[in-house]
């Protein structure tokens, strides 16, 4: 069975930060050049206190700004709970001034103001037999925390988990090979699917999300499912499990 690195925590033995957000300096220990617009930040966070997160939430970056005010900006935490560093994954946005610091300015060593966590996204328990996953682009970074979140508690070993991952581009695959080693050595679908392959040589699935949905899941019973992209990923997503007939509450989504 494959099993997640590092110190495995059982879920009932993290705790969570229930209060407000804390305060926090991340300090920038590895960033990693996914491709040209996305980038990994690996961060050692410094704070009166260590992070307490579930899988599924986020972290506010904090920009001042030369007037006075400041920006804010929300990334979804990309680690597990129990895992150091803190991992965010981040797309640069053209003419994004919060991404525009981190892209331009943040080096290795280098330190940015998070607050957190923050956001209801999250998984429920008890976790059901069955679990949908689902992301498009830089969605993927909750999703991947609750998957981590499985593994290493030694849960995902006992379930049927799926993840269908939505890229534009057969070479913008994020943690595509962490998934094949799930894949390879666990009950866990990956299915990676590409809207715009630019090669021949992608013999994978193209089109969307939802459409990959409809066509693999042919039996809902049991099933929690969880998303995060695009509005119309959602709603697309929604309504096709719904025909399906997934109750409205097992289904959990996140727009970015």
């Amino acid at each position: 069975m494959f099993l997640l690195g590092g110190p495995v925590a059982r879920i009932e033995e993290i705790s969570y930060n229930t209060a407000m957000p804390d305060a926090f300096k991340a300090l920038a220990e590895r960033i990693i050049a996914v491709t040209p617009e996305v980038r990994r930040f690996q961060l050692r966070l410094e704070g009166a206190k260590p992070l307490a997160f579930k899988a599924g939430q986020f972290l506010m970056v904090d920009l001042p700004q030369p007037d006075g005010s400041t920006i804010h900006r929300a990334y979804s935490i990309a680690s597990a709970p129990d895992e150091k560093p803190v991992e965010l994954v981040i797309e640069h946005v053209e003419g994004g001034r919060v991404t525009g610091f981190l892209f331009n300015d943040v080096k290795e060593g280098g330190s940015f103001p998070v607050r957190g966590p923050f956001g209801p996204f999250s998984m429920k328990e008890p976790v059901p037999a069955r679990v949908l996953f689902a992301a498009t682009g830089t969605g993927i970074a909750p999703i991947r925390s609750m998957i981590r979140w499985l593994y290493r508690a030694g849960e995902g070993q006992k379930r049927k988990v799926t993840l269908i991952l939505g890229i534009r581009y057969e070479d913008q695959i994020l943690y595509d090979d962490e998934w094949k080693a799930l894949a390879a050595a666990n009950d866990f679908t990956y299915i990676p699917t590409i809207s715009r392959p630019r090669s021949p040589a992608w013999k994978g699935e193209v089109g969307y999300v939802q459409a990959k949905a409809e066509k693999y899941l042919t039996d809902i019973s049991g099933l929690a499912a969880y998303a995060c992209g695009s509005r119309a990923m959602t709603t697309d997503l929604g309504s096709v499990l719904a025909v399906k007939g997934l109750p409205k509450e097992d289904t959990h989504f996140e727009i970015w």
